[in-house]
């Protein structure tokens, strides 16, 4: 490292209600061989509980910078006020690097993925990412879109697919680095998802004009998600609203007024017409039916009208759960 350009990195997190996962984060970003100016935490209204174990940690790692949302803005909303935070208050830096608050970098990924900073026409630099619970990496983080952008599809499912540089289209928010010029041509997330397709929404952005490179060197541990196939998840349902209504925005955005377009938004109505039959024909689904169903016509009706924003709350919803 004698030789290189001593860049100014901010990690930028989101957490909501998930303090023992951010401290996790917060250790391992510590410890980076290439070290950060600054984490920025992103605090999306967390209950008291939380907010103490948060100070804490601040109080324990003084890199750690926390702003406070008074309301849960996502994923989406976090992070865009994450960038805007740091673009507003001219924290002075050449790149940000974006991290769910579920993730934690191995000691030498910042490193790794700065070795490759001078890659001509680069505006993002990711990590592979690797499941620490079922303990294989997580190919499906790292993708491609479909001709039509209906579906996210992985650019591998093997580590001997990829090459040690290959160019993806988008990624997962699990340490993609990404160049501040880049965030300043290109914009920030964007908050009006909410959440789910933020990242791939964002990403996406970044790949048309720019090139995004993912580093087989650079290795940050994630989380695996391990559903419950015994059970179903109604009180998690409210997250099905958002996959199909950002869907339908995500084509709108890019593909507007095209054929292409056209043809993608039709996949993902098939798509959510055919969850409103399972909804109200599997016997598993009984007691919460027309919850189900409602939630997926609004998608549909809010993502072909092009309504952007926190529509449905996940507090709000759990409520109305039988």
């Amino acid at each position: 490292m004698k030789n290189m350009k001593v860049d100014q990195v901010i990690l930028i997190t989101v957490t909501f209600n998930s303090s023992h996962f951010l401290e996790r984060l917060v250790k391992a970003a510590a410890k980076q061989t290439y070290p950060l100016k600054k984490i920025v935490c992103v605090d999306n209204a967390s209950n008291e509980e939380h907010v103490k174990a948060i100070d804490q940690l601040k109080k324990a790692y003084p890199i750690l910078e926390v702003v406070r949302s008074e309301e849960n803005l996502g994923g989406g909303g976090g992070f865009q006020k994450g960038a805007e935070y740091v673009l507003k208050n001219e924290l002075e830096c050449d790149w940000i690097w974006i991290m769910d608050d579920d993730a934690f970098p191995r000691e030498n990924c910042l490193e790794k993925l700065l070795e490759h900073k001078d890659i001509p026409g680069m505006g993002s630099l990711v990590p592979f990412i690797y499941g620490v619970e079922l303990q294989e990496y997580q190919y499906i983080h790292h993708k491609r879109l479909s001709k039509y952008l209906d579906t996210d599809i992985s650019i591998g499912t093997k580590l001997e697919d990829f090459d040690d540089i290959t160019e993806v289209e988008t990624n997962a928010f699990v340490g993609p680095l990404v160049k501040v010029s880049v965030v300043k041509d290109v914009g920030v997330p964007n908050g009006g998802l909410f959440i789910y397709g933020d990242d791939t929404e964002y990403m996406y952005r970044i790949s048309r004009k720019y090139k995004v490179c993912l580093i087989k060197g650079a290795v940050i541990n994630h989380r695996d998600v391990i559903a419950d196939t015994k059970t179903k998840n109604d009180r998690g349902f409210w997250k099905t609203y958002y996959r199909f209504r950002n869907r339908l925005l995500f084509i709108d955005e890019f593909q507007k007024d095209t054929e292409s377009g056209r043809i993608g938004k039709k996949i993902v109505k098939k798509q959510i017409l055919r969850e409103c039959a399972k909804a109200l024909l599997k016997k598993e689904y009984a007691g919460n039916r027309w919850l189900r169903v409602e939630c997926l016509l609004r998608a549909l009706k809010d993502g072909m009208n092009g309504k952007y924003g926190k529509v449905i709350d996940p507090a709000e919803f759990a409520k109305r759960i039988r």
